[in-house]
């Protein structure tokens, strides 16, 4: 299982914003789907310690990843891409034991995200569409490759360029978590 540092920085979009990004920054830049299934357990042994897995289907491959959050822009990913990935892969189920979850996991959620990309000398830009049970949203992201570069600065001046206001965005999982009302379903301290 490879691990990976994550550092991003986003914003939600208008729907104004996202097309003018894409019309102008984005205008010569490729498009993906990115399907994404979101697990737990049944009592939400993950969410309960700020972690989130989710299979993700990119085509003809597929890919695991866990979350954990490392700081207010970075978490740190566990993951694992292969051509079919079942909740029940007996890599899944190794490495949940080795993080000291012992109970099955099922799907709670899901997104479906049209992703635009355009990789920079810094960083990687995505614009997102994302498609959940009964809402849509736009968001954009900024992937650094270098945690010595500030991102948070090069972000922030990317959005004045651009005449975007800043508007705080949860991770899509748990933005999922609300549209699907999941959410309604855990202890009241969440």
């Amino acid at each position: 299982m490879k691990q990976n540092l994550e550092i991003e920085y986003k914003t939600l979009l208008t729907i104004d914003e996202y097309n003018q990004l894409l019309k102008t920054f984005f205008r010569n830049a490729t498009s993906h789907q990115q399907i994404n299934t979101y697990f737990d357990t049944d009592t939400f042994d993950l969410l309960k310690e700020n972690k989130m897995i989710r299979i993700r289907h990119l085509g003809r491959v597929q890919e695991f990843t866990m979350k954990v959050p490392m700081s207010e822009h970075s978490v740190l990913e566990h993951s694992f891409t292969q051509e079919e990935i079942l909740s029940d892969d007996p890599k899944i189920i190794e490495f949940l034991k080795s993080v000291n979850i012992d109970k099955p996991i099922h799907p709670i959620s899901k997104s479906d995200t049209l992703r635009t990309t355009l990789v920079t000398d810094y960083g990687e830009f995505a614009v997102d569409q994302t498609t959940y049970d009964q809402s849509i949203d736009y968001e954009l992201e900024l992937e650094m490759f270098d945690a010595s570069v500030n991102g948070e600065e090069l972000f922030f001046d990317f959005l004045e360029k651009h005449s975007i206001n800043y508007k705080p965005a949860s991770p899509k999982f748990l933005r999922s978590l609300y549209d699907f009302k999941v959410i309604d379903k855990l202890p009241p301290k969440y």
